[in-house]
């Protein structure tokens, strides 16, 4: 099995083994690394555009471009150890609040995040856990995603979907004029940084969380469509 379409963009686990590609032909496919087997296909109907594995790659999540002009640009969250199953794998879906595609998504080091960039220049930060108890949390990875949505679910008795958290992103932040098109983090996961078309790039400190700072913005003469930070 192979895409029908452009794949735009991939996530490799940490151990190497397994592989997920997202493309133009609407579906999502995770791969075998060691055989090159096709192990599951989730299909959307319109176009996933980006893609991540959490850290531990207890989860991954991917986004998804608006089914209609009037719609908006969806994030899905799935435990991976569960991931034949797409019902049962789901844990947590939102929406963009400025109905922009995602077109990069990356977890905190603690898994505490997820941070999103988009088409419209903006940097987004969805808290995947309760802040309160993200110490407790650590490390549980998608087990404490669903202990949260439980938490949720007795907190909002008119909740009719309590994976749906609708656009319950904490922050969405204006970074660049035009389209991001990469989102990086370093290795220790202290530092993202994100290029544009706009012909510019931002490093930013993302170790205290929800409150980033911009360490320094690159000009261009042209645009940037992706980066990467040394491990050094």
């Amino acid at each position: 099995m192979q895409h029908d379409g452009f794949i735009s963009d991939c996530a490799i686990s940490q151990d190497s083994k397994h592989l997920i590609t997202v493309s133009h032909d609407w579906t999502l496919r995770i791969w075998d690394m060691y055989v090159g087997k096709e192990l599951a296909v989730y299909k959307y109907g319109r176009k996933p555009t980006a893609v991540t594995f959490a850290s531990g790659c207890g989860m991954f999540a991917v986004g998804v471009e608006p089914a209609d002009k009037n719609s908006k640009a969806t994030c899905y969250i799935y435990d991976f150890d569960c991931f034949q199953n797409t019902d049962e794998a789901l844990l947590r879906d939102f929406s963009n609040p400025q109905k922009g595609n995602f077109t990069g998504l990356a977890f905190s080091i603690d898994n505490t995040y997820l941070y999103l960039t988009d088409d419209k220049g903006y940097f987004h930060i969805y808290v995947c856990m309760d802040e309160e108890n993200d110490t407790a949390n650590e490390g549980q990875g998608s087990d404490a995603i669903q202990q949260q949505g439980e938490k949720e679910e007795k907190n909002d008795e008119g909740s009719q979907d309590t994976k749906d958290s609708g656009t319950a992103i904490a922050k969405s932040i204006k970074l660049h004029n035009e389209t991001i098109m990469s989102l990086k983090l370093s290795r220790d996961k202290s530092m993202a940084l994100v290029t544009s078309i706009d012909q510019s790039a931002t490093l930013l400190d993302i170790r205290d969380g929800k409150n980033i700072r911009v360490l320094q913005k690159f000009l261009s003469n042209r645009p940037l469509r992706g980066g990467v930070v040394s491990p050094i």
